[in-house]
């Protein structure tokens, strides 16, 4: 039975996969938004605010909702939202672009992992294997952080270089 439901257990995880790289970015483009945009250090640190508390608030409001909207039906919607916006963000290319992109990214967030959770619970056979894809998908949550944190040591060796 360890095959069953694969394609759902798949997308689950490339969902997550989206999302974490999105929210693991936000420590560089602080730095990015700096050296654009000349806005200080206080100011490009509310990108993490944007993040967390769209993250906090979508939880919160539309958790009861998902269920009747459907699990699948909010996680496309997420993606969407979040593609939308990603798009749209080259177009734009401004402080407060930064910002709605953030924003946009928590609140896609939640409603995937409240979708996601719950798709967990429906599709495991029983509690260890709910416990086992919990554990494998917030330790690849937390592996995704390498590459961020490679990528914003090697933008401060470049940026170092050039002042």
């Amino acid at each position: 039975m360890q095959h069953k439901y694969w394609a759902i257990k798949f997308s689950i995880i490339i969902n997550y996969c989206v999302f974490a790289i999105l929210l693991n970015s936000v420590g560089t483009v602080i730095l990015q938004v700096q050296n654009s945009f000349g806005v200080t250090e206080s100011a490009a640190s509310v990108l993490e605010a944007y993040k967390d508390l769209s993250i906090a608030l979508v939880s919160f409001l539309v958790a009861a909702f998902v269920a009747r909207a459907g699990y699948k039906r909010t996680m496309l919607f997420g993606l969407g939202f979040i593609g939308l916006v990603c798009l749209a963000m080259p177009q734009m290319p401004t402080f407060w672009m930064n910002k709605l992109m953030f924003a946009a990214t928590g609140a896609s967030f939640a409603l995937i992992k409240v979708s996601v959770f719950a798709t967990i619970g429906l599709i495991s056979d029983g509690r260890k294997e709910h416990v086992s894809m919990m554990n494998f998908l917030e330790a690849f949550l937390c592996l995704l952080c390498c590459p961020a944190t490679l990528y914003s040591a090697v933008l401060l060796m470049t940026l170092s270089q050039v002042h």
